[in-house]
């Protein structure tokens, strides 16, 4: 019960950072900014926490998985996240991001040998359907013009959630050797953190955040915020718990990022039924994959 739980929290604060992130876009539509504003809070929150509990320093050869898995996420992902919130917007994005659960039970086919079960062909189906009506969703709030630019922003998501799916497969190998799941959290995010400070120029840095406005910087940090607790409650749930539990609950936020959307969003995107339908298809279809493990 207590894995559920925290899963259950890390979706609830993950569902609140597209929300905050759609809010400092529409004040500054500048993703690379929010992305390296959210991480450096996180970073800053692990140190901190890593320091008062005695856990900066550890040498171990599991050390290497949350490096690795920072190379993936949160950095590199967290761009192509931002950039599908900026562009499709939060309702339509965050839940085709979610399908990283799809990616975690490919690795665990192909490394693992699972054996591919009824539930999870349905499961699958029901992602494939639950993606086919977003995309419609998006061709039908569009013109023309910008339909054929819309189709092309879906990789962003896509992508993400390739991401996000092979970091999640690496923490949980880190945890199995590392049992401090504040140690693991620093380390992914300081890894990414480097990663994405020495990948851009610091000429893109600087153009990035000259222009940037209190207002939108303040929706960045409190998003930086969100996903610290999210990483915070994930990372003890993933070290007590199953990938297989834990991920695809925790992958249940799009349905609060659609939530405060449809209440809080709509002078900014339009939000309609469609993507309540097709995040709840999604998360059906990751939780029938779940079952088929």
């Amino acid at each position: 019960m207590q894995v559920i739980f925290l899963s259950l929290a890390t979706a609830l604060f993950f569902g609140f950072d597209p929300f905050f992130v759609k809010k400092g876009l529409v004040e500054n539509p500048n993703p690379i900014a929010a992305t390296i504003i959210s991480l450096t809070v996180n970073v800053s929150f692990f140190l901190t926490l890593s320091l008062i509990t005695s856990q900066f320093i550890f040498i171990g050869s599991g050390i290497i998985y949350f490096i690795l898995a920072g190379l993936f996420a949160p950095g590199m992902a967290r761009i192509f996240s931002y950039k599908g919130i900026d562009k499709l917007g939060a309702s339509v994005s965050t839940p085709l991001q979610s399908t990283e659960t799809l990616f975690s039970f490919i690795l665990a086919v192909i490394f693992l040998e699972e054996k591919i079960t009824l539930p999870i062909v349905f499961g699958t189906g029901s992602i494939c359907l639950g993606v086919m009506i977003l995309k419609r969703e998006i061709e039908s709030q569009r013109n023309m013009t910008d339909r054929m630019r819309d189709k092309r922003y879906l990789f962003f998501p896509v992508i993400a959630a390739a991401l996000y799916g092979i970091s999640v497969f690496l923490r949980k190998l880190g945890l199995n050797q590392v049992h401090s799941p504040i140690m693991g959290a620093m380390m992914t995010s300081l890894s990414s953190w480097i990663l994405l400070t020495l990948f851009l120029s610091r000429k893109t840095i600087r153009r990035d955040f000259i222009n940037l406005n209190r207002k939108a910087t303040g929706f960045f940090l409190i998003s930086g915020g969100c996903t610290s607790l999210a990483w915070l409650s994930f990372f003890y749930a993933l070290s007590m718990g199953k990938v297989v539990v834990v991920s695809p609950v925790q992958t249940s936020h799009p349905l609060f990022t659609v939530l405060l959307s449809y209440l809080f969003l709509r002078n900014v995107e339009r939000v309609t039924y469609k993507p309540f339908i097709g995040a709840l298809l999604i998360i059906a279809g990751i939780s029938l994959l779940s079952i088929g493990d």
